[in-house]
């Protein structure tokens, strides 16, 4: 049975925490400031009327739009006397959480909202959000189930995941041909994955192209390598504390990405390269693989062939494969607590996460579906339908440091820039990650 969200009342919390960065790039926002005394969420009955929403991405992503458009008019089609009108914001995410602020602070603002996932948005902005458990149809709930962990807390739902997210290396096959490497031949370990960037580099190549200028390379190949290691039971312990940075397996997983810098695999310079600047080694064919992200298979298709790019996930290292797939919630669609139209923005939700425009994500966008129940078998990239096959059938849990605070995210990538420049071991920098993180216990 789906109830109103007026019959919920939120219960009063303060959340005081900083944005931080998960699988995506994210910038570090403002603290939330807390709500006025009346707690009270706004009514949730109306089902006409315009919905207001806010999105990042609709102005500087022209495929993103028109998929949201297409879902726009599915939805005000299926009811009647509602409208949504689209508000482009700053893609930027330290100005967007400021606007984030600015509306929760003054209990005003937009009736839907797109949010980052876990620490990063929505938790950090979980006052101004509305509890939508009892909302939404359950069977939109169960598709999205396996990421739903990305705005869930305390046995509420504060959002619908669109969108999976994950850190993998792509390859140029015609660059592992022109070095003596078969193609063809899936990369599924460690030992591969370096014996594969050394011969590409004795051929002339840069293995790996990557730039850490920001220390955003030491957290993706944390999530790329940890699952090789530990299993997701572990990287639950390591963010509630139960586990300590210095565990010989987090000591593991620094010294084997630290081992493949050290052997020159990836970009020549990455310590002063900022991250915005390191694609075109890749895109201009002088790298045979670079690190990124899921969602940018389609673009970097298009600047080797279709046929042309390979697809490397997250390795097997203490075993031939890893324990599960990093793979999870790009974005999430969360419904204001102050909105006076709740209820019709819960359904809104749910539409944007159902199987229609997951897959109109995936065909036009590129982006790996949430919904496990969309179709992901007509595309014209070949490595996009081999990254969908993957999550569909093999184990996948959030990255490890979508789970961390800002502040223990923050320090991480910047030991880890110590451990690289050699002034610090790796049980050094991890001790001083663990320092923060007993500093907040």
């Amino acid at each position: 049975m789906i109830h109103s969200i007026a019959e919920a009342r939120p219960d009063r919390r303060r959340f005081l925490r900083l944005l931080g960065g998960g699988a995506a790039v994210m910038a570090a926002g403002p603290v939330l400031a807390a709500c006025g005394a009346d707690e009270t969420s706004g009514g949730g009955g109306e089902m006409t009327g315009e919905l207001e929403v806010w999105d990042f991405l609709r102005a500087a992503w022209p495929e993103w739009k028109q998929v949201q458009t297409r879902a726009d008019e599915r939805f005000q089609g299926a009811h009647e006397g509602a409208t949504v009108k689209r508000v482009e914001q700053p893609s930027d995410t330290a100005t967007y959480n400021q606007l984030l602020q600015s509306a929760i602070t003054s209990r005003s603002g937009p009736d839907v909202l797109l949010m980052q996932p876990y620490t990063a948005g929505v938790f950090s902005f979980q006052s101004g959000l509305a509890d939508i458990t009892d909302a939404v149809d359950p069977a939109i709930v169960e598709a999205v189930e396996p990421s739903l962990a990305s705005a869930q807390a305390d046995g509420k739902l504060y959002g619908l995941p669109t969108g999976l997210q994950a850190n993998v290396i792509f390859y140029n096959k015609e660059i592992f041909a022109a070095a003596g490497l078969d193609p063809d031949a899936a990369i599924t370990t460690y030992d591969q994955l370096v014996g594969a960037g050394q011969q590409l580099k004795s051929a002339g190549y840069t293995p790996i192209a990557g730039g850490n200028k920001e220390g955003e390379i030491n957290g993706w190949m944390n999530s790329f390598l940890f699952p090789g290691l530990g299993t997701y039971e572990d990287s639950l312990k390591l963010a509630s504390g139960e586990m300590e940075f210095t565990d010989d397996l987090m000591v593991e997983v620094v010294e084997r990405y630290v081992a493949m810098v050290s052997q020159g695999l990836f970009t020549e310079g990455m310590q002063s390269m900022p991250l915005s600047d390191y694609e075109p080694q890749f895109r201009n064919g002088e790298a045979g693989m670079i690190l990124s992200l899921a969602t940018n298979g389609i673009n970097l298709s298009g600047a080797v062939g279709n046929d042309n790019l390979g697809v490397i996930q997250a390795p097997g290292i203490a075993s031939a494969t890893p324990h599960y797939y990093p793979a999870g919630t790009a974005l999430v669609w969360c419904v204001s607590r102050f909105s006076e139209r709740a209820d019709l923005a819960a359904e809104f939700v749910a539409s944007l996460a159902d199987a229609d425009t997951s897959q109109d994500l995936y065909t036009t966008v590129g982006w790996l579906p949430a919904n496990t129940t969309a179709e992901t078998g007509d595309t014209d990239y070949p490595v996009l339908a081999e990254m969908a096959d993957a999550y569909s059938t093999y184990e996948i849990h959030e990255a490890p440091g979508t789970q961390w605070r800002a502040d223990l995210a923050n320090a991480y990538k910047s030991q880890l820039q110590l451990v690289i420049a050699g002034s610090a071991s790796a049980v050094e920098a991890l001790a001083e990650v663990q320092r923060v993180a007993d500093q907040s216990r």
